[in-house]
C-alpha cells in the first residue's frame, strides 16, 4: 500500500511525523524495499496516476520490469481486461513454472 503522496499529508496521518510522510522519504524507502526482494512482479495498491506514471514506471524500467500497467481504481466501461489478458501481460506469454508459483502453471492459454 503506497498511499499517495498527497494522501500521507492529511491530518489522517498526523499520528506519524511531518518528515516522515514527505513522498520523497516516503518514495526512497519503498524503492528500497522493493530492490530488496528483485520481484519479478509487483502490484501496488493506493498509486495515483502521476505517481505511477513519473515514480514507479521508470523505477520498474530500471529493474527490468518494463511490461507494467496501471489500472485505475474504477476501470472505464468497454475497457475491462479478461483474466487471461492479463496473466498473458503478467507473463509476457511465457508459461510460469508450478514451482514459482505454488500452484498450477500459468499461461495466457489457461
Amino acid at each position: 500500500n503506497v498511499l499517495g503522496p498527497k494522501q500521507a499529508m492529511s491530518d489522517k496521518h498526523a499520528y506519524s511525523h511531518y518528515t516522515l510522510r514527505k513522498w520523497p522519504f516516503r518514495r526512497a524507502l519503498i524503492m528500497d524495499e522493493l530492490r530488496g526482494y528483485t520481484p519479478d512482479i509487483v502490484c501496488l495498491q493506493e498509486v495515483t496516476p502521476d505517481t505511477f506514471k513519473d515514480d514507479f514506471s521508470p523505477f520498474f524500467k530500471e529493474m527490468g520490469l518494463s511490461q507494467g500497467f496501471y489500472t485505475p481504481k474504477r476501470i472505464p466501461r468497454g475497457e475491462e481486461k479478461s483474466p487471461s489478458w492479463v496473466i498473458q501481460q503478467l507473463t509476457r506469454g511465457r508459461r510460469i513454472p508450478r514451482s514459482a508459483l505454488g500452484g498450477p502453471a500459468l499461461s495466457s492459454e489457461n
